[in-house]
């Protein structure tokens, strides 16, 4: 008896079938003298930090880490137990001759097959099964070509090495983190990157700076258009200067043709593009359906396991091996009979002598360059591609959709190359000298079936929607022209555009930064392998999107990733390595060089604890500030300036609370419900525009008032010391602030920008009156105030109140235009 472990029950059904182990079991599948059963992704998991080292449980402490284990303790996961049992009773079965790993076939599915057979402490021999494909026909010829499973033992060791240091970055920077700031952060040794990346793409956003440039546009006859390029060797298009661009326009008006100087055609072709590995179906299927990257593996890898007509998604390879084009015929046969393939694609195959029945490798061999045939290109597995089986009529849409991209591209390969005229003419009117582009198309070749594709090819990025309105000077089509030939000029005419910052990233293009992270590092074995690799893997890459989401460090506007400010602010905590691609880089290639064999497992684990145990300290020594919560905020809070205002149940308040920071405002203040606008006009701006409908203390009287921030940042209304609520005029000292009421006086409303004015309701016993105190700040001077309390507290004096070169308050007396100023103690509250 053979005991078969497939990572999925869907997978084990459908091997089953093919071995005939038609009998349901529970848990497993029997016949023909195999049991066939199977886990639920990853059944054994390691086990948790208290599991590992009781010291290590209980609240998160920075006193607790490092946390390194010396003996790597596993589990079986949640809810997984019984599975696990059945597993375990089928290994250490008498009757079980061998075991069959039948787990997808790549480092992941390795890892899962041998967490199952150490934790379940089978003895059997092992056999592995590696295929791409889950057709009966793929399935009975892995299972004719069984391998041997000491063959993966390096693969196998790069996937526990993976594992280990995950657990050791992740865990002890997660909890160092964690415990910093008072709230979950998460650390991931390709999440955290993967978050520099979309924080500073942002960034450059934010601190672009847009600049005009100019353009000037000729048309001529029939309606072709022509750009005026700068005279030299490296001509340009765009101008600086507008008076320039202007001068051009007034130099070319008075001509009435343009003379064709010179005309150069060439003929280009454009080879079909490379099969898809999960990385490019990816960023195709979010750039034509809106596909997240999740949602096109969730898709892709159900039409490869339940539909069975696509194979392994998870690859990275976009080649095919030398074996397989002699199943390439049938595969082609089938997908041009399929329903879902058009008459015009049948109708180009057919051009090119290639039709069902007819299909023969000699036929096909001579299309397939090292484009798309290279054994020396192929990872674990193949490009994505059509299997034997035909798509069912109530294939769901998406799925439609995304094989249709798989079929449409796979198609293409066996098809000839585009062909095009592509023609540049130098036109000169008055010394000036403009160029008009375009192309003819001779033969479409197998841009019949992907027309948009070429374009992208040829540009190398998409087109964004603002430049597709542009006229495109590539894209049109130009009439005959001869060297020496006059052109009539239609219209010539300045076109006005301003540079524009990057587009925030959306799945397709954070795939690709992803993928090109690190080509740039100065370690040249480090950036050659980043080239090949990138961060992630594509199995890991969406699961790292939809990570960043789920803890609120990057948010989804529409299409569009950004990062929250708490994403930003983690970011800006994060120590340099942790968020630097060159770490991820120089792992990857370590779990590449154990792959191949040239690394034991235990100098990688040993590198990765030094490392944890180096950098620590850098970060627990940095002391403990909170990061702004999950979720929107309402602004900087203006008492501590760190913390950020975020809402409460009954008003809002600093989420910097912890630390000692009292900025609160309720949402209710005397009978009247503030707006959500009321509460951060407060937070930004010190004060709220007339609200009305505050209630007085006996509850019978309604009044209008402003809210106002006071000194001690507590929500006061504006005038309630009896001062007018419209301010007292601009603040004479800055120049810049108002002159605002307060409970004691008035001061400058840019005090916490540092203007120190202010003016006391009181001075020298005598109360000011509104009138006063506007003239004081408005005129510097005041008429004559009778009454001032002599310091001696002897008598009384009249005087002026003016303000002075420093702006204090100082009196003037009759005696001379500014009479002996007194005791600053003078010029007090009482």
């Amino acid at each position: 008896m053979k005991v078969v472990l497939a990572e999925k029950p869907s997978v084990a059904r459908d091997i089953a079938a093919v071995l005939g182990a038609n009998q349901k079991r529970d848990g497993y599948f029997e016949g023909n003298d195999y049991r066939v059963t199977y886990a639920f992704g990853h059944l054994v998991t390691l086990a948790e930090p208290e599991e590992m080292n009781a010291a290590w449980g209980g609240p998160w402490k920075l006193a607790q880490l490092p946390m390194i284990p010396t003996d790597w303790k596993y589990r079986v996961a949640e809810k997984a137990g019984t599975q696990f049992n059945i597993i375990k009773k089928l290994f250490d079965d008498k009757s079980c001759e061998s075991i069959i790993c039948a787990t997808d076939a790549g480092r992941e599915g390795e890892h899962i097959f041998r967490l199952i057979y150490m934790l379940s402490g089978a003895t059997a021999p092992v056999e592995r099964l590696w295929i791409s494909s889950l057709t009966a026909e793929a399935i009975k010829e892995g299972f004719s070509k069984l391998k041997s499973a000491n063959e993966f033992d390096n693969l196998a060791d790069a996937a526990t090495a993976r594992a280990h240091a995950d657990w050791i970055v992740g865990l002890n920077f997660t909890r160092a983190y964690t415990a910093i700031n008072n709230q979950l952060c998460t650390i991931g040794r390709v999440q955290t990157p993967t978050l520099a990346l979309i924080v500073d793409r942002q960034n450059t956003i934010d601190n672009f700076k847009s600049t005009a440039f100019y353009e000037v546009l000729a048309t001529f006859e029939p309606g072709f258009m022509a750009r005026y390029i700068t005279p030299g060797e490296e001509p340009q298009t765009r101008l600086q200067d507008k008076l320039v661009a202007q001068d051009i326009v007034k130099a070319v008006q008075p001509e009435t043709h343009g003379k064709v100087v010179s005309v150069v055609t060439a003929e280009k072709k454009t080879k079909p593009p490379a099969l898809y590995d999960l990385l490019t179906l990816q960023k195709d299927a979010n750039r034509r359906f809106g596909y997240t990257a999740q949602e096109t593996l969730t898709i892709a890898q159900s039409l490869y396991e339940e539909h069975k007509l696509i194979s392994y998604p998870r690859t990275e390879s976009r080649h095919l091996s030398n074996d397989m084009v002699s199943e390439l015929p049938r595969i082609l046969s089938t997908v041009l009979k399929s329903p879902s393939t058009s008459q015009k694609a049948r109708d180009a195959f057919a051009a090119e002598q290639i039709v069902p029945g007819k299909i023969t490798v000699a036929l096909l061999k001579p299309k397939l360059s090292k484009s798309y045939v290279d054994d020396t290109k192929l990872t674990d597995h193949h490009a994505i591609i059509p299997t034997y089986n035909t798509p069912a009529s109530g294939l769901p849409e998406r799925q439609k959709n995304v094989y249709e991209l798989v079929a449409l591209r796979f198609m293409s390969i066996f098809l000839s190359p585009e062909v095009r005229d592509e023609t540049t003419a130098i036109i000169a009117m008055a010394q000036h000298s403009f160029r008009a582009k375009g192309f003819v198309v001779k033969e479409p070749g197998w841009t019949v079936l992907e027309p948009k594709a070429v374009e992208e090819k040829k540009k190398g990025k998409e087109k964004d929607k603002e430049k597709d309105k542009d006229i495109d000077e590539e894209s049109q089509q130009l009439p005959p022209l001869v060297k020496d030939q006059q052109v009539p000029k239609q219209k010539v005419e300045v076109k006005e555009s301003k540079t524009n910052p990057p587009k925030p990233y959306d799945d397709g293009t954070l795939l690709t930064a992803m993928k090109n992270a690190g080509r740039d590092l100065d370690d040249e074995d480090l950036a050659s392998y980043m080239k090949q690799r990138g961060l992630g893997t594509p199995a890991t890459r969406a699961a790292i999107i939809e990570r960043l989401l789920q803890t609120g460090y990057i948010e989804r506007n529409k299409k569009w990733l950004a990062p929250t400010s708490k994403g930003k602010a983690l970011l800006n905590q994060v120590h340099t390595h942790l968020k630097d691609v060159a770490l991820t880089a120089q792992w990857e290639q370590q779990l590449a060089d154990m792959q191949d064999g040239k690394l034991p497992l235990p100098k990688f684990e040993g590198d990765i604890a030094e490392f944890v145990r180096r950098i620590l300290p850098d970060i627990t020594a940095g002391g403990v500030t909170s990061l702004p919560p999950k979720g929107p905020n309402l602004g900087t809070c203006p008492q501590c300036k760190k913390g950020v205002v975020i809402e409460t149940p009954k008003g809002a308040g600093c989420h910097r609370w912890k630390e000692g920071c009292t900025f609160t405002i309720w949402r209710e203040f005397n009978g009247k419900k503030l707006a959500d606008s009321d509460i951060k006009d407060l937070i930004e701006k010190g004060q709220t525009k007339l609200i009305k409908g505050f209630k007085k203390k006996d509850g019978t009287t309604k009044y209008d008032a402003k809210l106002i921030l006071n000194e001690e940042f507590k929500v006061r209304l504006e005038g309630s010391a009896g001062v007018s609520g419209e301010g007292l005029g601009t603040c004479p000292q800055c120049g810049k602030g108002s002159v605002r009421p307060t409970p004691k006086g008035a001061g400058c409303s840019r005090w916490r920008d540092g203007c120190t004015f202010s003016v006391w309701r009181e001075v020298s016993g005598v109360p000011l009156s509104d009138e006063q105190m506007k003239q004081l700040v408005t005129e510097r001077k005041t008429d004559l105030i009778k009454g001032f309390k002599k310091k001696s507290g002897t008598g009384t004096f009249d005087a002026r109140l003016f303000i002075n070169d420093e702006f204090k308050v100082r009196f003037e007396f009759d005696n001379g235009p500014r009479g002996p100023e007194p005791e600053p103690a003078v010029v007090s509250a009482q």
